[in-house]
Formats: structure tokens, C-alpha cells, sequence
């Protein structure tokens, strides 16, 4: 027992070589784990970068709806000024424009396009004679059937009175 790797085995702690093998292991861990966190290090420097892009898109974005807001809003308060310039013209091109257009059924985006149209008034009534012509042609075929009914329960009569004779 005089060979000392023997001795420090034999006392419960390893050998020289055996400790330095171990330290050369926890070394080559130690460089790992380095090595693993600078490519997270790098990983995370790239999604930060890309975050931040996105950022900027979401503020451009912002700003841009904030405008958007704005410019809607300047619309919705002159828009009671551009319904009466609408009418306006529209009594000055069209005596009964009123009575043609009054009860025309528009949905709120179709209203607005009309009122951005160079030709609104116009449209308008046209909308109006057409919604009239049909609702004409709907009361007539109404009637119309109404009236057939009608001829063909005097037709039945008929048959019956003079079936027996």
C-alpha cells in the first residue's frame, strides 16, 4: 500500500487521475450549458428584435385608425349639412321629390353612399318611382288574384245552379 492512488482510494476519496477525469467532465458540462445559453441568448435576441417590429406595425396601425377615427368623425358632423344639401337639390330637380323619396327603405350604408354620389338626388328618386312601381305591380297582382277567386267561385255557382237542370 505504498503506491499513493491506492492509499486515497482506500481512504474514501479518488484517485488523482480519477478527480482530474471529473473535473475535465464537469468542465466539458460547464462549456455545454455556456454554449446552450448563448443560442438561447441568441434566440431570444431574435424574438426581441421581431417583437419589436411588430410593435412598431401595431403603433403605425394605431395611428392610422386614429385617423381613420377622426376623418369619420368629421364625416358624421357634416353629415345633417349634406342630407339638407341633398334635398335641397333634389326638391329643385323634382316638385314631389319628397313624397317619392319619403319612405324609401336604406339600409344606413347604402343612405351614405347615395349622399357621397355626385348624382345622390337623383338616385334617390329613382329609388323612390321604382319602389312605387312596385308596390303598384304588387297591389295589382294582388287584385288580380283576389279577382281570379272571385270569378271562380261565381264559375262554381254557375256549375251548381245550372247542373241540375
Amino acid at each position: 500500500m505504498s503506491d499513493p492512488s491506492q492509499i486515497s482510494e482506500v481512504a474514501g476519496q479518488p484517485a488523482p487521475e480519477s478527480r482530474k477525469h471529473g473535473a475535465d467532465r464537469r468542465i466539458q458540462e460547464l462549456l455545454r450549458d455556456r454554449r446552450q445559453d448563448r443560442e438561447r441568448i441568441a434566440d431570444l435576441e431574435h424574438q426581441l428584435a421581431e417583437l419589436e417590429v411588430v410593435r412598431g406595425d401595431l403603433e403605425r396601425w394605431k395611428s392610422e385608425l386614429n385617423q381613420m377615427r377622426g376623418a369619420y368623425d368629421e364625416q358624421e358632423k357634416k353629415l345633417p349639412e349634406r342630407i339638407a344639401a341633398a334635398r335641397e337639390q333634389g326638391l329643385k330637380l323634382f316638385s314631389d321629390f319628397e313624397a317619392v323619396v319619403t319612405g324609401v327603405p336604406l339600409d344606413q350604408q347604402a343612405f351614405r353612399a347615395l349622399l357621397a354620389s355626385t348624382n345622390g338626388p337623383e338616385l334617390m328618386y329613382a329609388l323612390g318611382l321604382g319602389f312605387r312601381v312596385i308596390a303598384g305591380m304588387r297591389q295589382r297582382r294582388n287584385q288580380a288574384e283576389t279577382d281570379r277567386q272571385q270569378v271562380e267561385y261565381y264559375r262554381q255557382l254557375h256549375r251548381q245552379h245550372f247542373s241540375g237542370v
